[in-house]
């Protein structure tokens, strides 16, 4: 239970999805203080201050900061972004806690910057920084259906969250929030929001079925590693995106080189365009895979496939069949495959896949 000797006079509920940070700045308004100022109270190092979603949920701050909300631990660990803990309970990520979780949104200047997006409704509406809307997979909003925003649509510049605010007191975080931190002009008052398309919202909301499951940790395991090759710059990669993207998505990177180098650099739209097409690997696997990379010269370079700890062996195995130009993949590999997507709970990823593949791509493969 919470210290009622360090609880603070103004201590509101985390609303829904609500990240870190845009609580904390509505505990320091209700305060009447500065959340840098309330950082020095709860004893959190100047230097962190910035970077409080960042925290490891372990972080003995956490209890500090629960005690002056008057909540349990799990509220606070749970409006953390770290390895997708916040949003589902428990992390679909098996790797310990660093500076770069997986799937966490990369701004790109400088390199190790977050990045951030928003749905222009939901922030108008309930004028607060959600969660969600820091992680990679999430391009659009499956309540109001329509493409997230990472930038300001009057000045074109990056959206930055609410660490903006912190050495300052904020009177009225629900308006500030709205704001651009450029030109000052609302990002929720302008141009009409985006419809995602059909498909981008049904991955969507597969996905976000998926990541609710601890038991589909291998599943995301994989789709990190092909997402992160795809997304290389090199030549398999480049490869790669030749043969599963149709011309007409153009892959755009908030990278400081404005090439794509990871995944979680990717502006919204590419990053649905990527998901798409590696998600469709898992249609006839490993069958599908194996096509894929065989299509390229370059065997050698099928090492940035595999990881520095060992992946779900029907991952494994199905490169290792590509690699090998006489091996063809048999019956039990796609048996095991299945049987492990059913077991662990993401058979509906394979379902996905296979309906909405395109059967007119990849024919010179199958042909050749």
């Amino acid at each position: 239970m919470a210290n009622a000797s360090n609880l603070l006079p103004w201590h509101p509920r985390r609303l829904d999805d609500e990240i870190l940070s845009s609580w904390m700045l509505r505990i320091a308004s209700g305060n009447g203080i500065s959340v840098r100022s309330l950082c020095a109270w709860l004893g959190i190092d100047d230097d962190w201050v910035r970077e409080i979603d960042s925290m490891d949920p372990y972080n003995p701050l956490v209890n500090h900061i629960a005690e002056a909300a008057g909540v349990e631990n799990e509220i606070v660990v749970k409006s953390l972004p770290s390895g997708l803990y916040g949003l589902f309970g428990e992390s679909i990520s098996s790797t310990d806690w660093s500076w770069n979780p997986q799937w966490r949104l990369r701004g790109g200047t400088p390199p190790n910057n977050l990045g951030n997006q928003y749905c222009p409704i939901c922030l108008r509406k309930f004028g607060h920084y959600q969660l969600s809307w820091t992680i990679a997979v999430y391009s659009c909003c499956l309540q109001h259906k329509c493409f997230l925003r990472d930038h300001c649509p009057h000045c074109g510049k990056t959206f930055l969250g609410a660490a903006r605010f912190f050495d300052s007191y904020t009177a009225n975080p629900k308006r500030d929030l709205q704001l651009c931190a450029y030109c000052g002009r609302s990002v929720v008052n302008h141009e009409p929001y985006e419809l995602a398309d059909e498909k981008t919202l049904k991955l969507t909301y597969m996905l976000d079925s998926l990541v609710r499951k601890p038991a589909c940790v291998d599943y995301f395991e994989v789709l990190v590693r092909l997402l992160h090759v795809m997304c290389r710059p090199s030549a398999l990669a480049k490869h790669m995106r030749s043969q599963m993207l149709p011309k007409s998505h153009q892959i755009t990177s908030r990278y400081w080189s404005g090439t794509p180098h990871n995944f979680e650099y990717l502006d919204v739209k590419s990053r649905a365009f990527m998901l798409q097409a590696v998600v469709s690997l898992f249609a006839d696997w490993p069958d599908y895979l194996v096509d894929v990379l065989r299509s390229t010269n370059d065997l050698h370079h099928l090492h940035h496939l595999f990881m520095h700890k060992s992946l779900p062996n029907w991952y494994e195995s199905a490169v290792r069949i590509a690699a090998t130009r006489n091996r063809c993949p048999k019956p039990s590999d796609r048996e095991q495959f299945l049987h492990t997507a059913i077991q662990q709970g993401w058979v509906t990823a394979v379902q996905f896949a296979k309906r909405t593949r395109d059967s007119g791509r990849f024919l010179h493969l199958e042909s050749a």
